[in-house]
């Protein structure tokens, strides 16, 4: 699992977790983005992917709930990623919580969590 985490914290209530979200999507899933989007290729780098060949969805079920899903469509590689807009010790756990739960769900594929905390 790693974990990021950024010294100052930018949330604004309602608006942080779903812009992040969209931000990143649309950075992976620009199609064509070639060389000089280097946004796309420092997150696939980052994300340990090959290429943009992905899925991107929510993982919403209760306990296992997780921020993003990234699944590579040929390696079928599994990304989970959970932000947490606090340091605060207990949501931080409970993120990893969120991450080790939705992982169960992916067991016979290779898995990579990320956790951002800010």
């Amino acid at each position: 699992m790693i974990i990021l985490q950024n010294k100052n914290s930018y949330y604004i209530p309602n608006f942080s977790g779903p812009a992040f979200e969209f931000l990143i999507k649309k950075i992976l899933l620009t199609e064509n983005a070639g060389d000089d989007f280097k946004a796309q290729k420092y997150l696939l780098d980052e994300l340990g992917l090959p290429d943009n060949d992905i899925i991107i969805y929510d993982l919403l079920d209760g306990e296992n709930d997780v921020d993003m899903v990234i699944e590579h469509k040929k390696d079928r590689k599994i990304i989970l990623i959970e932000c947490k807009w606090s340091k605060n010790l207990t949501l931080v756990k409970e993120g990893i919580k969120q991450l080790e739960n939705a992982s169960k769900k992916f067991d016979r594929r290779s898995i990579k969590m990320f956790l951002t905390v800010s």
